[in-house]
């Protein structure tokens, strides 16, 4: 993404006529009430949140204290700079109206203004493959989580949710993490609940 926005301040794009456009008057129309930029510093902050899973599994890793000043550094700034590139890259495809009126992701918005709206469906097979990877990260780290209050013996059948596999992975806790999931896909009706 960050890529094709540069792409499109170099080359531009006949979906685009002007690239960058949204850069000539940044701040016109800006909100001015501090409860609005409150909420966005909270939904930014909220893109680094899966970066507290890995302080649930620094006990598999060796010398965590080494391990996580490098990864935090390295990991949190790359994703800082490529989060501010790419809302960049954002704003060289579309004004700040259609990004905020958008009744879709800014993601999918920006693959269908510059590549059109067959590529604009294919957005939600990348929205679906980043969840999966959300869901298998919370799963490990919760997993590690479970096994950790049941050896200390706070969970009935402590026994079986302390299990590891002959991998060393915590399979009943891993096992209740599964049965939960599958609880809520299935009990929690699809579509908005009406009042």
């Amino acid at each position: 993404m960050v890529l094709t926005g540069l792409g499109l301040v170099i080359f531009g794009s006949p979906n685009i006529p002007y690239p960058g456009a949204s850069y000539k008057h940044p701040f016109a129309g800006s909100s001015t009430d501090v409860a609005d930029y409150t909420v966005a510093l909270f939904k930014v902050l909220a893109t680094f949140q899966g970066w507290s899973n890995a302080m649930y599994v620094l006990d598999e890793v060796k010398d965590p204290r080494r391990t996580l000043k490098v990864a935090g550094f390295l990991g949190v700034g790359s994703v800082g700079v490529l989060y501010v590139l790419l809302n960049a890259a954002f704003f060289v495809a579309a004004t700040p109206k259609e990004l905020s009126e958008t009744g879709i992701t800014v993601v999918a918005l920006f693959v269908g203004k510059v590549f059109g709206q067959h590529m604009q469906r294919f957005t939600a097979i990348l929205a679906a493959l980043s969840s999966l990877g959300n869901i298998m990260t919370a799963s490990f780290s919760m997993s590690r989580v479970i096994r950790s209050f049941a050896q200390e013996g706070l969970l009935p059948f402590s026994r079986f949710f302390a299990s590891r596999s002959r991998s060393g992975s915590p399979a009943g806790a891993f096992a209740l993490v599964f049965f939960s999931s599958c609880v809520m896909i299935i009990a929690v009706p699809f579509g908005k609940l009406r009042p």
